[in-house]
């Protein structure tokens, strides 16, 4: 079998030859990467094995993975060791790891960095994104990983994981005020890798700066890692346009309660030919919000749609559009009540005929 050229052959057999006949060393040892004109039975078992991994077999999996990374000359699949890997930190949700793989993760990470012409590799590319995804998931088992790689890697090493798109989901923005808080776990790193867990900009939130600060002032290593908060590179005319588009987007979509009753006085006490354009004024002032009730936002499109707010000319003089205020007096009546039955006893029953209809139609 292991000097069968077909990757197909190969697979097919070592469906039949696992677990029974072959050990889970060999098993990975023969594994070949399939053709990459070809989804067929190599590309699926090497897609789909992993996933065959349990809690018993993983520390002679990542074992072989270890090795086969550590080994520049070994030309076993990549793919799958990096597949394995993200079985590893997926497996950690059932069970914590042991130090032992944690460690054996942590080397395969670092003999990865020292090929790193296969992170950029397109057989790598779905491999990296589960192990990314999986290290999303696992916050633990992510940062135990993180404090490995930090102290034992070298600053080229982590540097070419942090290119190859592996260290953006050990150290994702989310857990800068974990290294702050923690930043004794890497006073024997070397300095600019330990930059890399706190390189993101001051947080928005109030409580969450406070204690960010409050770890910049008893640590003067962490305040010299994030110098830059104190002194904030000037903002480019780019940075400044997005920035306030964000900020007028986010104030547009934030419910403003005061807004809306303006809205609504204004529907209720407008002239006749206005109404349209101020019942529009109180759709824009109850943007998509969850603090907005669905009730309001159902019933507005209901009198949207059905014609509560009729077209200004299309009932003759002295019978002015006003159908749209009965609406405007349920919506009022639900800000008051804030229950969803104040809608259902406020319907609007009264929605003015076609003008010359007969009862009836």
């Amino acid at each position: 079998m292991s000097k069968d050229e077909s990757p197909e052959v190969v697979a097919a057999a070592l469906r039949q030859l696992w677990p029974t006949h072959i050990a889970l060393a060999e098993f990975l040892s023969s594994v070949r990467d399939p053709d990459p004109q070809l989804i067929g039975r190599a590309y699926m078992l090497r897609r789909e094995f992993p996933e065959l991994i349990n809690v018993p077999e993983l520390d002679e999996a990542i074992t072989w993975a270890r090795d086969t990374l550590c080994d520049s000359e070994d030309s076993r699949s990549r793919a799958l060791v990096v597949s394995l890997l993200g079985r590893a930190i997926t497996l950690a949700g059932q069970e914590p790891l042991s130090d032992a793989v944690l460690s054996n993760v942590t080397e395969a990470l670092l003999g990865l960095a020292g090929q790193h012409e296969f992170l950029f590799s397109q057989d790598l590319h779905t491999p990296l994104q589960d192990l990314a995804e999986a290290l999303g998931r696992e916050a633990q088992t992510r940062r135990s990983l993180a404090e490995l790689l930090i102290t034992r890697a070298s600053a080229e090493q982590f540097l070419a994981l942090h290119v190859g798109r592996v260290i953006g989901s050990l150290l994702p923005s989310a857990d800068a005020l974990y290294w702050m808080e923690h930043w004794d776990l890497l006073s024997a790193a070397d300095e600019q890798v330990s930059r890399l867990a706190v390189a993101f900009p001051p947080p928005e939130e109030r409580t969450v700066l406070e204690r960010a600060q409050a770890a910049r002032a008893s640590h003067p290593t962490l305040r010299a890692a994030t110098a830059f908060w104190d002194n904030p590179p000037a903002e480019s005319p780019w940075e400044r346009e997005h920035r306030e588009l964000r900020e007028a987007e986010r104030r547009q979509n934030t419910y403003d309660e005061t807004a809306l009753r303006a809205a609504l006085d204004a529907v209720l006490t407008t002239a006749p030919d206005q109404l349209r354009s101020a019942w529009a004024g109180c759709q824009r002032a109850a943007p998509h919000s969850r603090r907005f009730p669905r009730q309001l936002g159902r019933l507005m499109a209901c009198c949207s749609n059905r014609g509560a707010v009729p077209a200004v000319g299309r009932h003759p003089a002295g019978r002015p559009p006003l159908a749209g205020r009965p609406a405007c007096a349920a919506f009022g009546l639900a800000l008051d009540c804030r229950e969803p039955g104040a809608l259902r006893r406020h319907r609007l029953s009264h929605r003015p005929r076609t003008h010359g209809a007969r009862p009836g139609r």
